[in-house]
């Protein structure tokens, strides 16, 4: 098993940012011809179309400039320096007309992968998408807090709260960087996406990914107590993801990928606040030893680990009904038409 030395975790990053590397590479140089073609008496950042490398190693801030004030320019210059794919990202989407950035956000992160989970050695098909994540952190929070009187505030934080890394790139514990400057960079990143959208043009996509970031990152004490549901549903979402890969491995590398998901169970059952997330919590990481990790068995356990968190609650009798009335209401109002919010599920993506 390889250990998790500095350079194998730069390595599991590369490999899980590579394909999006690839693809700004490829894009930036050809929209940079396009702005030259159609305005070719900008003689500043475009004339840089026989150079993308020019744009792309800074330039880029001359597009985007109006956005920041100098000292977060600097910041983000400085950040470029030490992260390709930062300064891709960046780059690329400073080249997006605003209008279609937040869609083209939307798009990128279903591409976008997650880089913490390489370090398992998984194959880069299997690594779990920005988009999917959100999606299921998402789908958890009903799952969780469905008779939370604010549940539409929840999940409407965990709508977009990882949206900015399709401008960054997804940065784990392990990376050289703080969190003060993760935290800041993220910011710079939603500011490119939807700020100048939104000063010019009633956009009604980047005003909700605005309006979710700011929500899941703020500091408005009314709403500390919804944070904390909605950090653990960011949390559990990596002990289900760890379940569903072990169900999903050959049997022969079960025992190695154990070992290598044991620190994903530890990081998230030290970090959970609410009662719920901790007992389903807990009955997830003890039913995981007790099967054969088949994907019915996988299916069996997510029910079962649900139910020993219902039963947890004092009024059961009264929550239980209240519960698969919310599933029937959510099954009748989807708008792709699949029930999939059923009582046995929930209408997670594993079920």
């Amino acid at each position: 098993m390889e250990a998790y030395t500095p350079e194998y975790l730069r390595e599991c990053a590369d490999r899980a940012n590579a394909g999006m590397i690839a693809y700004f590479r490829d894009a930036i140089p050809m929209y940079l011809d396009a702005h030259h073609r159609v305005y070719p008496e900008l003689s500043k950042t475009f004339q840089m179309v026989r150079d993308p490398e020019a744009y792309i190693n800074g330039g880029f801030i001359e597009r985007i400039k109006g956005l920041y004030s100098p000292e977060d320019r600097e910041f983000i210059l400085e950040m470029a320096d030490k992260f390709e794919r930062v300064k891709l990202g960046f780059a690329y989407f400073s080249l997006i007309r605003s209008t279609r950035r937040p869609l083209e956000a939307i798009l990128v992160s279903q591409n976008q992968l997650r880089t913490g989970w390489q370090k398992t050695g998984i194959p880069l098909w299997r690594n779990e998408s920005v988009a999917a994540h959100m999606k299921d952190c998402k789908e958890l929070a009903f799952f969780l807090f469905f008779d939370d009187p604010a549940i539409g505030i929840i999940e409407t934080m965990l709508d977009f709260h990882d949206i900015g890394e399709v401008v960054i790139g997804d940065f784990t514990p392990t990376c050289p960087i703080s969190k003060a400057d993760k935290a800041r960079l993220e910011r710079l990143a939603i500011d490119l996406l939807c700020k100048h959208t939104m000063r010019v043009d009633d956009h009604f996509l980047a005003k909700q990914i605005f309006y979710s970031f700011n929500l899941y990152v703020g500091s408005e004490p009314q709403f500390d107590g919804l944070r904390s549901k909605v950090k653990d549903c960011d949390l559990l979402s990596m002990s289900i993801e760890a379940l569903q890969l072990m169900a999903d491995a050959p049997p022969d590398r079960r025992a190695e990928l154990n070992k290598r998901l044991q620190e994903f169970w530890e990081y998230v059952g030290e970090r959970l606040t609410n009662q719920r997330a901790k007992d389903f919590f807990y009955s997830l990481s003890t039913e995981r030893y007790r099967c054969n990790f088949e994907y019915l068995s996988f299916k069996d356990i997510v029910n079962h680990v649900h139910q020993y968190m219902l039963l947890n609650i004092p009024n059961f009798k009264e929550v239980y009904p209240n519960f698969l009335n919310q599933c029937i209401l959510r099954s009748m109002i989807e708008l792709n038409g699949e029930a999939r919010f059923r009582g046995e599920t929930s209408g997670m993506r594993f079920g």
